[in-house]
């Protein structure tokens, strides 16, 4: 398997694993996690997709990801 994609799998594990609880606001209910690791799993993915790595967006990248 691809590192990149392995540092992806590692990243979305911590991810969940820093998961707090839950939050009910006006927009919606939400998980909380730590914030770092939102940010690492960002890089990562931006990283093994080839995208810009301020910002991540599905338009951007389905193309690569359908050809996984």
């Amino acid at each position: 398997m691809n590192e990149k994609l392995k540092e992806v799998l590692k990243q979305a594990v911590l991810v969940c694993e820093y998961r707090a609880g839950d939050v009910s606001t006006e927009d919606g209910d939400f998980a909380t996690t730590d914030i770092d690791s939102i940010i690492r799993l960002e890089e990562a993915l931006c990283d093994a997709l080839d995208a810009p790595s301020n910002d991540i967006r599905m338009l951007d990248v389905f193309q690569k990801i359908q050809k996984l």
